[in-house]
């Protein structure tokens, strides 16, 4: 097994200070985090994309290879580990992938990769993202205006789109797609559809 010791990446948690409070609670003892806060009013607005493609652009210039994008406040589940997490990031990027999902409200059309990543078609309220550097370009060749938000504008824009189950970051306990996921999880095992 990899020792992911000393692993970090550039994480950006978006938000309001409402959210900074949250997030300095749940990043603060947390290493592999290299934490940056940026400001934002307004959840899926245009301002957000455009601090979106700022930190993409940035990303790109400096050749990082992978990035969170932290969005909401939330907190860990039960399920994140530095090693179950950069496992997880290590195997996207052996498929080429352009995002990890590591917590989102809901999602629709999964397909089972591996037995803990899925092909996911859509999702809604990204709060925990790895957006990988094969994504870059794709997102930077979309006009700076637009009027779609930030979820859409990924799942729309991005093929290689992979969920992590469990899912590592939630809103809530109630999340619908953390009890989805779980739900898929059981059948996807019953019927023997996991790869492993």
């Amino acid at each position: 097994m990899m020792n992911f010791s000393n692993y970090f990446i550039s994480t950006y948690l978006i938000g309001n200070c409402d959210n900074f409070s949250c997030f300095k609670t749940e990043f603060a003892s947390r290493e592999e985090f290299d934490v940056n806060y940026i400001y934002s009013v307004k959840e899926n607005s245009e301002e957000e994309w455009n601090i979106f493609r700022q930190i993409v652009e940035k990303s790109h210039a400096n050749k990082e290879d992978a990035i969170v994008l932290c969005r909401n406040r939330g907190h860990f589940s039960k399920a994140y580990s530095k090693e179950f997490f950069f496992h997880g990031i290590f195997k996207c990027a052996d498929f080429n992938t352009h995002l990890l999902v590591g917590g989102c409200v809901d999602f629709n059309n999964l397909v089972p990769v591996t037995s803990n990543l899925f092909w996911v078609d859509r999702f809604i309220g990204g709060t925990f993202l790895v957006l990988f550097s094969s994504a870059y370009r794709l997102l930077l060749n979309i006009h700076p205006k637009t009027s779609k938000n930030i979820d859409t504008i990924l799942s729309e824009t991005l093929a290689n789109k992979l969920l992590l189950c469990p899912m590592i970051f939630k809103r809530r306990e109630d999340d619908p797609a953390i009890k989805k996921i779980t739900l898929y999880y059981k059948i996807c095992n019953k019927y023997h559809l996991l790869v492993k």
